[in-house]
């Protein structure tokens, strides 16, 4: 029997619970990343990332997208778009 056979028997029997899976775009992970590093780095840091971020990603296709659905060519896209 191998791995997969016995996660399919855990979970038949619920003795495995398998996680939801949140979906999340790269806006939303973004927002919560630079929350946490309110704190943690200085002012004048937290304004460049910020003007950054608003220059090159605000408003475009890619914060729209599904940070699970993200992919070397979605990268590529963006960056040469």
């Amino acid at each position: 029997m191998n791995l997969d056979e016995w996660i399919s028997i855990g979970i038949s029997n619920g003795v495995v619970k398998m996680p939801e899976i949140e979906e999340k775009t790269f806006e939303e992970i973004y927002r919560q990343w630079f929350l946490m590093k309110i704190n943690v780095i200085k002012a004048q840091s937290c304004d460049r990332i910020e003007v950054t971020y608003n220059r090159y990603y605000a408003g475009s296709w890619f914060v729209k997208q599904n940070v699970s659905m993200l992919d070397e060519a979605a990268v590529i896209r963006f960056l040469t778009g």
